[in-house]
């Protein structure tokens, strides 16, 4: 590499300065990705210098990428000179308060410097608190940083929201305060960052991730933006920290596990309408919408989900918790389910309805106001494909005066037995 005089800043560097030598730090680091609209492949690293100012930095290409594939890993620190420097837009380098961004290629020079390092007491991470994240919806400019242990991984699905079909995958987070929120990550980023947190999810894996958002969905959960890195188990401090606390916790982050819990003694439909001494049941099942037609959604109030006949956003008060609140779209979905023995109509509320329909509450209305309705065939093309292990909760209820009971699937997820010996 060639030598300069002395090092640049990275708010002397526009695009017209030439033969210049950074030092900068690795803050953040993508995982490639194709973005929506092109084929080509992209990777974006954010820059630091010792005086805290930040750059992005794109590499674009599948050998681009490769070839620096062992380069610019997190929180080590380079020489950089002379990549390429353009100029953004104002509503790019509001994010970082510099109007340029570099380009990174197979010509950029560069070395990892091991003597002289900026100190990783400079980045000064800033991990929000899960305690903190309801209090923080509705603040769309604002940005938030988390570490916490993903215990558990939703299906993936598509959603209709923000004017068109998006791909998403959740996962559940837990942190030092044992509360667990859902981090949802969209399009490329779940097919990059999503990815990677998939290849160990059955570790209890540590994540860093960056640049997200709060949506009110769940109650307050994080959403990612196009700026979103995931580091899973990051080199820092606080993950060794909070990798501790994960050993000295595991029978409290077992109980928070969603989705993990045992499927007890498998009865028969049958056996749910004759025995009257138990309320829940496990069942193997297959399961297919036989009412068409369904909104896949019920208004109902944003604290207990109780219905009610209201429009979206209406404020007043509960009837049933008390409280002040929003009338609210809440996922539901009957279905029918058959074993052996017999079938039976059940309902599935809130996430267990998603893992049936593929749809957000959200969603749904957004269709139903467009009149469009839920592809029940293609739904029921899905699920014949699987059988599902269900809980099942039996409740006796007064209905103009007659007794009737209702089913609720508690829990669900696909036989994985029966789906693995149907493939052979």
């Amino acid at each position: 590499m060639s030598s300069y005089e002395y090092l640049h800043m990275i708010r002397d560097i526009n695009d017209s300065t030439v033969w210049w030598d950074a030092k900068v730090v690795v803050y953040d680091k993508t995982h490639p990705r194709r973005a929506s609209s092109s084929p080509r492949l992209y990777q974006r690293i954010t820059f630091m210098d010792t005086l805290g100012q930040k750059v992005d930095a794109t590499i674009f290409g599948d050998d681009d990428i490769a070839f620096f594939d062992h380069a610019f890993n997190l929180h080590e620190t380079y020489i950089i000179s002379n990549a390429w420097v353009n100029c953004i837009s104002e509503k790019c380098y509001n994010r970082h308060n510099y109007p340029y961004q570099w380009v990174v290629d197979i010509d950029t020079e560069f070395r990892l410097e091991v003597s002289d390092p900026i100190p990783r007491s400079l980045l000064q991470h800033h991990f929000t608190s899960f305690s903190d994240i309801h209090t923080l919806i509705g603040n769309e400019h604002l940005h938030l940083d988390i570490l916490a242990i993903v215990i558990d991984r939703k299906e993936p699905r598509s959603v209709f929201a923000r004017g068109g079909l998006n791909h998403i995958k959740e996962y559940v987070l837990l942190d030092q305060q044992h509360k667990a929120v859902v981090l949802t990550l969209w399009n490329v980023v779940a097919e990059s960052e999503g990815n990677v947190i998939d290849t160990c999810i059955d570790t209890l894996p540590i994540i860093r991730a960056t640049a997200l958002f709060v949506s009110p969905y769940y109650g307050g959960s994080l959403g990612s933006t196009m700026w979103t890195t995931v580091a899973v188990n990051p080199q820092i401090p606080e993950a060794a920290a909070l990798k501790s606390w994960r050993q000295n916790n595991m029978l409290a982050i077992a109980e928070a596990v969603k989705g993990k819990q045992h499927f007890d003694k498998i009865s028969s439909i049958s056996d749910i309408f004759v025995d009257t001494k138990v309320d829940e049941f496990d069942v193997r099942v297959t399961a297919k919408i036989t009412r068409r037609n369904q909104k896949g959604f019920y208004m109902g109030c944003g604290e207990c989900r109780s219905a009610v006949s209201a429009d979206y956003n209406y404020n007043y008060t509960c009837n049933i918790c008390k409280k002040n609140t929003t009338a609210t779209p809440h996922e539901s979905i009957l279905l029918t389910v058959t074993d052996p023995s017999c079938s039976l109509d059940v309902i599935a509320f809130g996430e267990q309805a998603v893992k049936f329909t593929r749809v957000n509450a959200v969603a749904c209305m957004e269709m139903f106001d467009k009149g469009l309705k839920l592809t029940t065939d293609e739904i029921n093309t899905t699920l014949g494909k699987v059988s599902f292990l269900m809980k099942i909760k039996k409740k006796k209820r007064e209905f103009r005066n007659a007794v009737e009971f209702q089913y609720t699937v508690v829990k669900s997820e696909v036989n994985t037995e029966a789906a693995a010996s149907s493939s052979h």
